[in-house]
């Protein structure tokens, strides 16, 4: 004849807790190895180009020149082209709004006019 069990909660408890958690696993698990979504593919593939084109593009359509007093401030935008012509520092930007910030915050900031890759100096 079988033994009468005692109150025995305390290990059903770890059971049922146990049980539920290698549930609550494999379900994410399953979940990560969905093979029908692929839009991370596409979502990198889209950044892998878009930092290729940032890279390897040297085109900067807007400039903004500074005069050339003591050290050259940063820019920290990126990608930023920087050069010295003439007793001023020309900066190139890939964005308009990148130069358009930084024209309101540098003082004798001036915009330029660009030909292919390079500003119009004034000579």
């Amino acid at each position: 004849m079988p033994r009468k069990r005692k109150d025995d909660t305390g290990n059903v408890k770890k059971r049922v807790r146990s049980f539920r958690t290698r549930e609550r696993k494999q379900q994410r698990d399953t979940d990560a190895i969905a093979t029908d979504d692929l839009t991370w593919v596409i979502k990198s593939k889209l950044k892998m180009t878009a930092l290729k084109i940032l890279n390897d593009d040297g085109s900067r359509p807007y400039w903004l020149s500074i005069p050339r007093n003591g050290p050259e401030p940063v820019a920290g935008y990126y990608p930023c082209s920087v050069f010295t012509a003439e007793g001023r520092v020309y900066y190139g930007f890939m964005f308009r709004e990148h130069r358009d910030q930084l024209h309101e915050r540098w003082d004798h900031a001036r915009k330029e006019l660009t030909s292919g890759n390079r500003p119009l100096t004034r000579g």
